[in-house]
C-alpha cells in the first residue's frame, strides 16, 4: 500500500503526553510521518522520540523569534504541517499564517480573528450566548468593588461560583468562591487557584484580582470532560467526549479519561462550532451543570496535549485532521466506547 510522506513540525513536544503523540502519528496506516519536534527546553527528554528537534524560543515571551525560527525549521526540514502544542503558539501562528501557507507550510490554526476571539473568555461566552448557545452565566469584573453584588446575581452564597482571568489557560489563576470554604486551600498549587469565601477573597486575594481583566462564572459542579472536535466552515466532522477520571476537576495531573458517547455534548459542541464557523482542530473543556446540561468551560484553539487518548475509541483524530488540511477524502468516523486511557511513568535508555 503506498503511503505519502508527510514531515509535520509539532511544537511544545517536552509536553507531558507528547511521545504518545508522536507514537500516534508513526502508526498511522496512510502516512509515513517525520517528525520534527520543537521545545523551549533544549534537554527535554522527549526529544529522544522525535525525528529531528530544536530548541525555540516561547511563543508567549519571544513571539517574534518563535515565528522566526519555525519559517527557518519548516524550510530545512521540509515541513508540510505545523501543529501547535499551547494557546499561545496557536495565537501567533494564526496572526503569521500567510508566511507559511505561501511556502506550501499548513498550520493546524483557525483564523486569527477566531483565536482572538476564543482568547477572551468573556468575549467568547457573550457572542455564543447572544447567539443563543447555553452556556454558563458570566459577567465582567469591572471594579474588585463589584464583587458582592455579582456575587448575589451568580447565587452566593448558596451556589458557588468562579473568578478567572479572561484570557489564561487551564486552571490556572482561579478562585472557587464558596462560602462552606472553612479555610482558603489550592486544589492545584502548581496553577495557582484557590478555594475560599468571598470575606477572604475580597481581604487576603484582593491584589490578585485585577479589575477589567477578570470575569465571574457559574460554577459547573459535575463530572468534567475534554472534547476532541475537527471542524470544517462551522461544521463538525468529528466530536469525541472523553470523560476525566481525576479525583478532582482541577488535577494538574491527568490520571486518565474514558470516551462517552455523550450526544448532549456533541450537540453543544456542534452548535458552538457552528456559531464561530469553527475549522481545524480545537479543545473544548466541559463539566455537567446542575440540570444535567453540558457546561462549557473554555475552548481551546489546538489540539489537546492528551489527544493520544483517543486511541481508547480505536481511531487516530491526527489522520483525519491531516486528510482535512491535505483536502484529502475523510472517511466516516465510528468510535468505539468502553476502553480507557489510563496513563503511566515509563523510562528510556539512549
Amino acid at each position: 500500500m503506498f503511503m505519502k510522506n508527510l514531515n509535520i513540525l509539532l511544537t511544545c513536544v517536552g509536553g507531558l503526553f507528547s511521545v504518545e503523540t508522536i507514537r500516534m502519528m508513526k502508526s498511522d496506516v496512510d502516512f509515513a510521518i517525520r517528525v520534527i519536534g520543537v521545545d523551549a527546553n533544549p534537554a527535554t527528554p522527549n526529544r529522544f522520540f522525535a525525528d529531528r528537534f530544536y530548541s525555540v524560543p516561547l511563543a508567549k515571551s519571544d513571539p517574534t523569534r518563535f515565528i522566526q525560527e519555525l519559517l527557518l525549521i519548516s524550510q530545512k526540514e521540509s515541513t508540510q504541517i505545523i501543529l501547535p502544542g499551547s494557546d499561545e503558539e496557536a495565537f501567533e501562528l494564526s496572526k503569521n499564517k500567510k508566511q507559511f501557507e505561501e511556502r506550501g507550510i499548513r498550520c493546524a490554526v483557525d483564523s486569527f480573528e477566531t483565536i482572538r476571539l476564543l482568547r477572551d473568555k468573556f468575549e467568547c461566552f457573550s457572542f455564543l450566548k447572544n447567539k443563543g448557545i447555553d452556556v454558563p452565566m458570566v459577567y465582567d469584573v469591572s471594579t474588585v468593588d463589584a464583587l458582592p453584588t455579582l456575587a448575589v446575581r451568580m447565587g452566593y452564597p448558596e451556589k458557588r461560583f468562579i473568578i478567572k482571568p479572561k484570557m489564561s489557560r487551564g486552571a490556572r489563576n482561579i478562585f472557587f468562591v464558596d462560602s462552606r470554604a472553612t479555610a482558603p486551600h489550592s486544589p492545584n498549587q502548581q496553577r495557582e487557584s484557590r478555594w475560599c469565601d468571598l470575606d477572604t477573597l475580597l481581604t487576603e486575594y484582593r491584589e490578585r484580582i485585577r479589575a477589567g481583566e477578570c470575569m465571574a462564572m457559574e460554577y459547573v459542579p459535575g463530572p468534567s470532560y475534554d472534547v476532541d472536535c475537527i471542524a470544517s466552515q462551522g461544521q463538525v466532522l468529528c466530536v469525541l467526549p472523553r470523560k476525566r477520571e481525576w479525583p478532582d476537576e482541577f488535577s494538574s495531573f491527568n490520571q486518565g479519561c474514558l470516551p462517552e458517547n455523550n450526544g448532549k455534548i456533541q450537540n453543544l459542541i456542534a452548535e458552538i462550532a457552528q456559531a464561530l464557523s469553527l475549522n481545524t482542530i480545537f479543545d473544548f473543556d466541559c463539566g455537567t451543570r446542575e440540570n444535567g446540561l453540558p457546561g462549557l468551560y473554555e475552548i481551546n484553539p489546538r489540539m489537546s496535549g492528551s489527544i493520544a487518548s483517543c486511541r481508547a475509541g480505536n481511531v487516530n483524530l491526527l489522520n483525519i485532521l491531516f486528510r482535512y488540511l491535505l483536502n484529502m477524502p475523510i472517511p466516516v468516523v465510528e468510535f468505539q466506547y468502553g476502553k480507557r486511557m489510563i496513563p503511566v511513568l515509563q523510562m528510556i535508555f539512549q
